[in-house]
């Protein structure tokens, strides 16, 4: 089970390629329970797309 930060880190960067036009984004990633949001996109957590999802580009708000 993922905790709540990083479920909803992963939804907000879902949210960032999502608007990007990411197609491995589906529109209900924000109806997934935690387990199957972490299976199926736990990847926008990796390192690599820390550029894109780091960057204030205030597509999404953040809570820092």
């Amino acid at each position: 089970m993922i905790d709540s930060k990083t479920r909803d880190e992963i939804l907000r960067r879902c949210a960032i390629f999502h608007y990007l036009g990411d197609s491995a984004i589906c529109s209900d990633y924000d109806q997934l329970p935690p387990d199957e949001l972490w299976e199926r996109y736990g990847w926008v957590m990796d390192k690599e797309n820390d550029s894109i999802c780091n960057h204030d580009l205030k597509l999404v708000p953040r809570d820092d």
